[in-house]
């Protein structure tokens, strides 16, 4: 599942995910020992993917202090993107919950942890929620005046911080694929017309 400005829609769902994750894994009254292997490794790998579903996902996770090394963390960055808002990209994303949602209840609950327990309650609320959102692939107003990615990616983009060289090359790149990312948008808005 790609967020933020790849999917818009999922913007906040996305947003509180990553929130509750970076909360749970540091919770110290939560221990993380006994949780299921195989569980520890799947939302490390869902972390990771909506880490780096775009690069703003990447820096602003950065700027909260989680990732201020992602090496260190075990995360491959990729080339600076800003990802897509394409009708296609919003119809992908349903059935990549669904994918999400099956790997998800794969997992017993009993045989995880506290910490294990809460983290699967609240990625399967997360994820149906979500779900529920991703049938309507048509629904979302991407460009309202007070929410929307016209009043959003401004504030976004002018609070942008730059730690490195690299900061400041990925800001350029990122400002060299708006024209494509509007042109989805307006694909997308063509769509609700027809």
């Amino acid at each position: 599942m790609k967020s933020f400005l790849k999917k818009y829609r999922i913007l906040l769902a996305a947003t509180l995910l990553l929130a509750i994750f970076l909360c749970i894994r540091n919770f110290p009254g939560l221990p993380h020992a006994g949780t299921s292997q195989s569980f520890d490794a799947f939302v490390d790998q869902l972390f990771e993917d909506e880490v780096t579903a775009n690069t703003m996902n990447y820096h602003y996770t950065g700027l909260a202090g989680a990732l201020k090394n992602p090496k260190s963390a075990g995360i491959q960055t990729s080339e600076a993107r800003l990802g897509s808002f394409s009708y296609a990209s919003q119809k992908d994303a349903l059935s990549k919950i669904e994918d999400l949602q099956k790997q998800l209840s794969s997992y017993k609950t009993r045989s995880l942890d506290a910490q294990g327990k809460l983290t699967h309650a609240l990625l399967t609320d997360s994820l149906a929620r979500q779900q529920a959102i991703a049938q309507y692939p048509l629904y979302e107003e991407v460009l309202t005046p007070s929410s929307g990615v016209t009043s959003q990616l401004p504030v976004l983009l002018a609070e942008y911080p730059f730690y490195c060289t690299q900061d400041v090359e990925d800001y350029l790149t990122l400002l060299s694929q708006m024209e494509d990312y509007f042109a989805d948008i307006l694909e997308y808005e063509e769509k609700k017309e027809v």
